[in-house]
Formats: C-alpha cells, structure tokens, sequence
C-alpha cells in the first residue's frame, strides 16, 4: 500500500507523556478542536500518560472510536493511516503509511522519520491502537 499523511509534529518535552501527545496528534489530524492542557487534566497523574482507560475515555468523548489489535507487520502495512504504534515496549508514536518500502513515523521524540521494514520490526512490540472518527470525516 502506498499512502502517505503527515501529521502534526509535537515535541515530547516531558518523559511519559507520549500516549497524551500521540491524542493531540490524531485530534488534531481529524481537524478536532483541543487545547493540549485538556487532555492533560483528564489524566489523573499528569506525570504519565494515563491508563489505557482515561486515554480510550479521553478519545470517546471527541467522538472516536478506540481499539486495541495484536497485529502483524503485514496487516499492519494494509491499514490507513493515521494510528498508533506501540514502540519498544515503552513509547507510542503515530503511524502515518508506507511507500516505497519505507515506513513514515511521526515519532513525539525524533520527530517525522521514515525507516525500512527490516528496521522497524526491531522496534516494533505487535500492538496498535486504531483512533478513528465515528461522525466525523476527514
């Protein structure tokens, strides 16, 4: 599948906060109207992320939909971007599609990269999280 989005890019200046910045990410690429400071105060400890609860709870109220896959790198590359990938056991960045062999990443630490297959099933841990409108098209 060749399809590639961008993105917005927002830099991760605090440790643990990439689950907050990856829904700013996929708000703001559905044209959803949020102040980051919103999402952070729906979060209990503002230090991490959030439990996968408040993030799905964050979300619905938007009007999406959340859902976790177990999936492989080949079902993974068949599916439109944009959503979520969780990286090395203790990130999340945006998925944002593939050309050319290449896997483009919006990643909240490094930014916009783009790396080959062999390369990204190293860091890759199996598991996405599909955030997708329920009203809303883009």
């Amino acid at each position: 599948m060749s399809n590639i989005i961008r993105t917005k890019r927002v830099i991760q200046e605090t440790k643990h906060i990439c689950g907050i910045i990856y829904i700013y990410i996929i708000l703001d690429y559905y044209n959803t109207s949020i102040e980051f400071t919103d999402i952070i105060s729906s979060i209990k400890n503002h230090l991490y992320s959030g439990t996968a609860k408040e993030l799905k709870d964050i979300i619905e109220k938007y009007h999406f939909s959340f859902c976790g896959y177990k999936m492989s790198i080949k079902n993974l590359l068949l599916q439109p971007p944009p959503f979520i990938l969780h990286w090395e056991f203790n990130h999340y960045i945006v998925y944002e599609g593939t050309k050319n062999h290449l896997i483009y990443l919006n990643d909240p630490i490094q930014g916009h990269i783009k790396m080959n297959i062999k390369d990204f099933s190293k860091h890759f841990t199996g598991f996405v999280f599909m955030i997708r409108p329920i009203n809303v098209g883009k």
